[in-house]
């Protein structure tokens, strides 16, 4: 029973990339698909890495996909840039003029930006990779990818509680929590297939972590963003404002996520131990890239 379900949220997963090809092939300037691509591709690499880990296996995406990751991502990021520009400089002429420059350079050098078509040939990639996924999940004893999922979540809170609570956490670090948060995040649908009950104050709690790391990490991003551009009196008033307030939305989250692993250091079984017995192996299934 178990078997069946955690093989049917791999399902549920691979319907995510059906559901992606349509938002693509409806983008349009007031649709931007390429945050949706973004996270999707992220998503998928936290399950490829999960499965590369579960076995000697080179599960990788195509070249094609990580090639359109990076043009799509030049456009994102300056599109966010200037998103948050206008949100939070209240329209400030010149902040605004370096930002639209930036998204126009950014928009000429992806020459691909506007060519969705070729995105039939990836989201064929994306079915292939996630179908290669879900054969694998079914060649897997229950027990032994219960024991292995709870293992990975112990260690990664172990981490997060090492980083949170060191004497001093830099922006990289807070960085690498959000990663980790979101990486969890991903994998808590099979974690809940086993129990539900135990994980799902974790993952509330996830997903509060990573909207709050979101919005200052936003924010840090704007800040340093603003600190390379030439500057008059005006507008550098305006930056040194925004990272007084950048360095208050790191503090108050600290304090949040020092609090919460203090205490979910309690929650977490301590007893979780990853050792496959021989009757649990499995046959891996082909893993060479997709082409």
């Amino acid at each position: 029973m178990v078997k069946i379900s955690l093989s049917q949220a791999f399902l549920d997963f691979q319907k995510e990339t059906n559901h992606l090809k349509k938002r693509i092939k409806k983008a349009t300037k007031k649709h931007d698909a390429t945050h949706d691509f973004r996270v999707f591709y992220k998503k998928l690499k936290s399950h490829i890495s999960l499965f590369n880990s579960l076995w000697e296996t080179h599960i990788t995406l195509t070249d094609q996909l990580q090639e359109f990751y990076q043009q799509i991502w030049l456009v994102r990021d300056a599109k966010v840039f200037y998103d948050l520009c206008k949100k939070y400089t209240k329209n400030n002429k010149t902040i605004m003029v370096f930002a639209e420059d930036r998204l126009i350079r950014a928009k000429e050098k992806c020459h691909d930006y506007k060519r969705w078509v070729s995105f039939k040939k990836l989201s064929e990639q994306l079915v292939e990779m996630i179908s290669l996924l879900v054969k694998s999940s079914q060649s897997f004893d229950p027990k032994w990818i219960q024991a292995w999922l709870e293992a990975y979540f112990e260690r990664t809170e172990n981490l997060l509680h090492q980083l949170v609570h060191s004497h001093t956490v830099t922006d990289v670090e807070l960085h690498t929590i959000r990663k980790n948060i979101k990486k969890v995040l991903y994998l808590f649908p099979y974690l809940f297939v086993y129990d539900k009950k135990k994980y799902m104050p974790f993952y509330e709690t996830y997903k509060r972590f990573a909207e709050d790391l979101g919005n200052w990490n936003d924010y840090n991003y704007l800040v340093e963003n603003l600190e390379t551009m030439p500057r008059k009196s005006h507008e550098l008033k305006i930056v040194k404002k925004m990272k007084k307030k950048e360095e208050s939305m790191k503090k108050e989250l600290l304090h949040k996520l020092r609090s919460w692993f203090h205490f979910s250091a309690q929650l977490t079984s301590k007893n979780t131990i990853w050792k496959p017995e021989k009757e649990a192996a499995h046959q891996p299934v082909n893993t060479k890239e997709i082409h």
